[in-house]
């Protein structure tokens, strides 16, 4: 196994190997290096807002995203979607001004029903782009389209929040900026070919702001080779799809032609569609980007917190140990006592406890092998060597993070060394 130490960076936050020897990583300050063995190079990055998420392909083509927090949060509560707020305005003023004119309660009364049986009426039609997949009852199918261009999507509790992102065609001699129109937070980005697609989340962290777990991806690039949609797509004016969920992460596998979206479970809107009625905290695109999308239920309320595919074809997942809950008018998380590991098998979760182990943080195949790593709350790290049916201990501990990509793995150990497979 091969190692390389990096005694100038204080602790790792996230890296990237682009060969076996060669790669990328941040560290906790948003600074941004490549590295050739054990030799670090610092790289020149955009200013403005802080570096949160990266990712690079090995043409040298890049992208980093981030924040500039706004300064003092405001204590504000959770949203309805924006026709929902429209209409009970408007159901507010009708209201209020019948009480003042009683000779226009009638009309008044009238208008409301009249306006809430057309909004019925249109809400009822996302049915027929929604059904049950008959292999799997977690599943469900949508079949319209959802990508489209996107007016700028506002959290109230995010007020003055800006998000970016920087792209490079030159592995970072240059920069092109653009602000991502959201105040949430970018929370992962990733690469289908040539265009890149940024995740968000409303807010995941606990405090004076309330928790929301909505969420989008952006698309930055103009790739055709997937999709003729993104033909006219500019990163002044991106493309979007709102999936109605946290995002954590993205998995994707090329070989498959198949993007995941991981994070938390579906969050209601009104009125309805046909995202926001299916259960699930895991969405699965083609790399088409068009239909037809499937929406995963997790087996639990968890939001996902890292997700791979085996060689099989079965989802592994680890789920996060807390819940959030609405507690006296706050959102707060409730914690569970672990954190599960689980296995889609035969279109049924499975909830896995290899070598006796309890919880877990991650888990990851490698992509064109029967290889797989399970790393525990404790920073022990599993093997397996047969798609995940069976386990063994390894002799690695104080493990951080697992990265795969084909035919090889890489483990964060302590705050900044690197272990390549």
């Amino acid at each position: 196994m091969k190692k390389y130490v990096f005694p100038q960076v204080e602790q790792i936050q996230q890296f990237q190997f682009l060969t076996d020897s060669s790669g990328i990583l941040l560290d906790g300050n948003g600074h941004l290096y490549s590295f050739q063995g054990s030799l670090l190079r610092p790289m020149a990055v955009p200013t403005g807002f802080t570096i949160s998420h990266f990712h690079f392909t090995a043409s040298g083509l890049g992208a980093v995203i981030g924040n500039a927090p706004s300064g003092t949060p405001k204590v504000q509560e959770g949203s309805l979607g924006g026709l929902g707020l429209v209409f009970l305005l408007l159901v507010a003023l009708v209201s209020k001004f019948s009480w003042r004119w009683p000779a226009y309660r009638l009309t008044a009364s009238s208008f409301s029903v009249t306006l809430l049986a057309v909004l019925g009426s249109c809400a009822s039609q996302w049915q027929k782009y929604s059904a049950s997949d008959p292999d799997s009852r977690f599943i469900t199918l949508i079949n319209r389209n959802q990508v489209k261009k996107s007016a700028f999507h506002h959290y109230q509790g995010n007020k003055g929040q800006k998000s970016f992102i920087g792209i490079t065609q030159n592995e970072g001699q240059n920069w092109q900026v653009n602000e991502v129109p959201t105040n949430f937070y970018l929370t992962a980005v990733t690469a289908i070919g040539n265009t890149f697609t940024v995740g968000t989340h409303a807010n995941n962290k606990q405090g004076a702001v309330p928790m929301h777990g909505d969420g989008d991806i952006w698309l930055y690039g103009n790739d055709t080779r997937y999709t003729a949609l993104l033909a006219d797509n500019t990163p002044q004016h991106p493309y979007g799809i709102s999936i109605r969920h946290g995002i954590n992460g993205f998995a994707l596998y090329p070989q498959d032609s198949l993007l995941f979206v991981f994070g938390t479970e579906t969050m209601p809107t009104f009125p309805k569609d046909e995202i926001s009625t299916a259960p699930g905290n895991i969405y699965c695109l083609p790399t088409s980007l068009k239909p037809v999308y499937k929406i995963i239920d997790a087996p639990d309320s968890a939001a996902v917190h890292s997700l791979t595919k085996s060689s099989a074809g079965e989802l592994w997942i680890t789920l996060e140990n807390r819940v959030m809950r609405i507690i006296n008018g706050t959102t707060e998380y409730r914690m569970l006592a672990t954190k599960k590991l689980c296995r889609l098998q035969q279109g049924s979760w499975r909830v896995v406890n290899p070598v006796g182990q309890q919880s877990f943080v991650q888990v990851e195949f490698v992509p064109g092998t029967n290889r797989g790593y399970v790393l525990t709350d404790n920073g022990q790290l599993l093997i397996s060597n047969d798609n995940g049916d069976s386990w063994t201990k390894t002799s690695l501990g104080a493990v951080r993070t697992i990265h795969a990509w084909p035919q090889h793995a890489a483990f964060l150990q302590g705050p900044n060394q690197l272990l390549v497979d």
